[in-house]
């Protein structure tokens, strides 16, 4: 796995130069690592949005877990789990 990953990040590495060759260039786009983005992915970020849905997403948590706790499960009858080793 990691021999891949050194693969791939020399690959997109040599497509970066600006000598580097067309077949160069196509095999990088297959390469995951040409699609990472890094740093960029939060330069545009809307701050506002963002905690917006960390937020809802925080309220979403607690109400499933309120929700997983009022569950009623009931597992061989209203014993519980004891079970009748002397019949």
């Amino acid at each position: 796995m990691a021999a891949r990953a050194d693969a791939s990040y020399v690959l997109v590495a040599l497509a970066r130069m600006p000598s580097a060759g067309d077949a160069v260039k196509n095999a990088a786009r297959l390469s995951p690592l040409t699609y990472y983005q890094s740093v960029e992915a939060i330069d545009g970020l809307n701050l506002g949005w963002f905690l917006g849905l960390l937020a809802l997403s925080a309220v979403l948590a607690a109400l499933s877990g309120w929700l997983f706790q009022r569950r009623a499960i009931h597992v061989g009858g209203e014993g519980g789990w004891r079970l009748s080793l002397t019949r």
